[in-house]
């Protein structure tokens, strides 16, 4: 009955980590799909505000993107520090759930380059706009042209203006939570080869 209980949590986390992956990817073709869009923008005398716009879409998306990636960090600790130990004391085995036991006996290790890789993709998915947003917004103009071109033009600087800050407020929150990603201590993830479940159920 014991042993009913965590197999269903486990398909339940299971479930709730391929829905986020899911969400994820969704995430992703929206960025792609606005970048798109903007960079249309770039072209079409609305340099400016489009360029200084393109800072604060990437990292937004990208921190939406990280906190479902956050989500499936922990549900997946969950799964390697407790479920796995539990299941292996009900059934009076070890290493039942083959993926769970082979991960905390050395895949991690042998996947830190891909890794490694996955965070250089994720910065360059989103960061890489980022910047180039700030630097075209630096150096793009937008046309204006009538007689009042001149109050059209200074209102038009305070906007993008107040809209670098926040571009610039927004990608310092995501590289901040980027590099919690990047540094956070291993522990967090391994759980010291996933004894402390194995602790929970010896009483130590």
């Amino acid at each position: 009955m014991r042993l009913d209980a965590l197999l269903a949590e486990y398909s339940a986390l299971r479930a709730e980590i391929l829905a986020r992956s899911g969400f994820q990817h969704q995430i992703v073709q929206l960025h792609v799909s606005a970048v798109t869009i903007i960079a249309g923008a770039l072209v079409t005398g609305h340099g400016r505000l489009a360029a200084v716009s393109l800072p604060i879409e990437s990292c937004l998306f990208g921190l939406w993107y990280l906190d479902h990636a956050l989500t499936i960090k922990e549900l997946s600790a969950y799964i390697r520090l407790w479920t796995q130990g539990m299941v292996d004391a009900e059934t009076m085995s070890h290493g039942i759930m083959r993926w769970e036991s082979s991960y905390t006996r050395g895949v991690a290790r042998r996947a830190r380059f891909r890794i490694h890789l996955f965070y250089a993709v994720v910065a360059a998915t989103f960061i890489l706009p980022a910047i180039l947003g700030f630097v075209f917004g630096a150096t793009a103009q937008d046309g204006v042209a009538g007689s009042s071109a001149a109050a059209i033009a200074s209102e038009a600087r305070s906007i993008t203006t107040a809209l670098v800050w926040v571009g610039y407020g927004l990608m310092s929150l995501f590289v901040a939570v980027l590099g919690y990603f990047i540094f956070a201590p291993p522990s967090a993830e391994t759980g010291g080869e996933g004894s402390s479940a194995r602790h929970l159920t010896n009483g130590t």
